[in-house]
């Protein structure tokens, strides 16, 4: 019977062994795998944050050149809003039956 009971003994602790080390295993992988999935997140941010920063750049030259130039003011102005001058008169065009 000891002998028996020494078997089931060792096979338990063999068993809870399995399990501790596979649970380690679980944890340190899982670990690993949110790391890697973390550095292409930040890999990904800087390459927005390139972009985004180019587009400011592009922002900031436009609304200079919108400060600097009178005349293009007046052709957004005419263009876009449909503005015009006291003394002129605006003529619409139809063109195909549009």
């Amino acid at each position: 019977m000891g002998i028996i009971v020494a078997r089931r003994a060792r096979r338990r602790q063999r068993r809870i062994i399995l399990i501790l080390a596979i649970l380690i295993l679980l944890l340190l992988f899982g670990g690993y795998v949110k790391l890697i999935r973390d550095y292409f997140r930040i890999v990904a941010l800087r390459k927005e944050i390139v972009v985004l920063r180019a587009e400011n750049e592009a922002l900031r030259m436009r609304i200079q050149r919108y400060r600097s130039d009178p005349l293009l003011i007046e052709n957004y102005a005419r263009d876009r809003l449909g503005m015009k001058r006291a003394n002129e008169k605006v003529i619409y065009i139809l063109e195909n039956g549009k």
